[in-house]
């Protein structure tokens, strides 16, 4: 990002609070067998990530078709899902 406010801005704000968020459901979830604490942050620091690729970057940056990015991020969510359970 050529801006460095606006930098800081979406590292610390965007994915970490998403990633938080995501953390709480899945360790609310959780089948404690399959996931322990770290795999959780790891898990949702992932999802988090995906989620910037897939909503923005893909179709703002990339120029993706939106629908085709929705296509293939639902995708990946039910593959991640099923690694999950």
């Amino acid at each position: 990002m050529l801006d460095p406010k606006i930098a800081r801005f979406a590292r610390l704000e965007g994915p970490t609070r998403l990633a938080k968020a995501i953390a709480e459901r899945l360790r609310h979830y959780r089948n404690h067998h399959v996931l322990d604490d770290e795999d959780i942050e790891t898990a949702s620091n992932a999802i988090s990530a995906l989620c910037f690729v897939f909503g923005f970057m893909r179709p703002a940056v990339l120029g993706y078709h939106r629908k085709e990015s929705k296509r293939v991020a639902v995708n990946v969510a039910k593959i991640i899902a099923r690694g999950l359970q």
